[in-house]
């Protein structure tokens, strides 16, 4: 057996009068009297939950501590716990998230060896690997701390009995497998325990019309609950732990042997590449040197033209953009006086154009724009008075050149 529930191809639920197969791959379940009645098991791995009535439960307080420890601590404490020795039972717990002055709260459940080894058997005869075994009860355990039940009775039907499980205080009170004749008796009992305000759920079994109807067995939803926990017997343990030791001294002896011949075949190998290794060497001393004085040649030519890069950077890339400049004349824009437009181009001067009502506000505006450091070269162009629907305007055009740009050179032949 081991830990790796995830490649189980069945589940399978397992009473001496009644057994249920849930196929992993199809997510179809069936069900029968034994196992050998059941097609499609032979050959597959398996992962075991035990009916209810082949295992002991309770809720004990174990130390909080690495879980080898604490299955050493649980030991000591079974005979006080159940009327079985020890010696003749495989155990394991579910940790709750409960603490008290003696440790953490744990669910804890075990099974006579003797129900395991037979079950085993029966398995190995089918040649069915089991991966796991796992009290059948715990998935119940798993879907009342996922829905928050406190409270509660679980119904469900299995063959021609009934899984019970009882709930009070959000702790599992009670784990029975019963006979249909006498469930109406156990519910009224359990009820009586839990109270009125016991939430029910059912599978496949008909209550009073109050119950929650599930859609499925719990079966089905097993690789939902995380269940770790494994009902293997002390001697299965050690046997696989002795096993495992066996196959890594193994392991470790051959990785000796094969660690031999490859030191062997280096040291072989050796002398013959030194040889070669000092012959390429003086090889690439060479070219390394033909590579530098090629380098600083490039790194000398590269000096040279850097004046004109940084002279490009400069005109492809302004130290005023578009943005900045119309930010900078509509901040300086007196009142009464409207921008017509504003053109201009990368290494240009820049147009300014307008409305006012007043020449007074155009000169206050060509002031301003002279005294702004980002601008030089500010020159009127032109101002012409009208009238606009009888208000008096001026209209004017403004020229500029924004500092830090470089200014396009003119190129063509001159006339004579």
């Amino acid at each position: 057996m081991s830990q790796k529930p995830q490649a189980a191809q069945l589940l399978i639920e397992w009473d001496r009068e009644w057994v249920r197969v849930h196929f992993v791959e199809s997510s179809t379940t069936k069900e029968g009297t034994s196992l050998s009645e059941i097609d499609g098991v032979n050959g597959k791995t398996a992962i075991l939950l035990m009916s209810r009535r082949l295992i002991l439960q309770r809720s004990i307080a174990l130390p909080d501590a690495q879980k080898e420890d604490v299955l050493v601590a649980l030991k000591m404490k079974l005979a006080d716990v159940f009327p079985i020795p020890a010696s003749e039972l495989a155990f394991d717990f579910i940790p709750t998230t409960e603490r008290n002055d003696q440790g953490r709260i744990c669910n804890v459940f075990a099974a006579r060896n003797a129900d395991v080894d037979e079950i085993i058997a029966i398995c190995s005869k089918a040649n069915i690997a089991i991966h796991q075994i796992v009290p059948a009860q715990a998935l119940t355990i798993k879907v009342a701390e996922q829905n928050a039940v406190s409270n509660g009775i679980f119904v469900e039907r299995f063959g021609d009995f009934v899984n019970l499980d009882v709930f009070h205080y959000g702790d599992l009170v009670s784990s029975k497998l019963v006979s249909l004749n006498l469930l109406d008796n156990e519910i009224a009992r359990m009820k009586a325990l839990t109270g009125d305000s016991t939430k029910m759920f059912a599978y496949n079994v008909n209550l009073d019309g109050q119950e929650q109807k599930l859609a499925s067995p719990y079966i089905n939803d097993y690789f939902k609950s995380g269940l770790t926990l494994d009902l293997e017997p002390e001697d299965y343990r050690s046997a696989r732990t002795e096993a495992i030791r066996k196959t890594r001294h193994k392991n470790c002896y051959m990785l000796f042997l094969v660690g031999l011949a490859i030191a062997a075949f280096v040291g072989n190998d050796y002398s013959e590449r030194m040889s070669e290794m000092a012959k390429q060497e003086q090889k690439y001393k060479k070219q390394t040197k033909t590579a530098l004085t090629q380098t600083e040649n490039d790194e000398s030519k590269a000096k040279k033209q850097q004046p004109a890069a940084d002279q490009l950077t400069k005109a492809f890339l302004p130290a005023q953009k578009s943005s900045d400049i119309l930010k900078i004349v509509s901040s300086l824009l007196p009142t009464d006086t409207w921008l017509t437009g504003v053109t201009f181009e990368r290494g240009r001067t820049i147009q300014i154009r307008g409305t006012s009502k007043s020449p007074t506000l155009v000169s206050n505006f060509v002031s301003g724009l002279t005294k702004q450091k980002r601008f030089r070269d500010v020159r009127l162009m032109y101002a012409n008075g009208g009238d606009i629907q009888g208000i008096p305007t001026v209209q004017f055009s403004i020229n500029a050149f924004p500092v830090g740009n470089l200014p396009i050179l003119e190129t063509g032949k001159k006339k004579k």
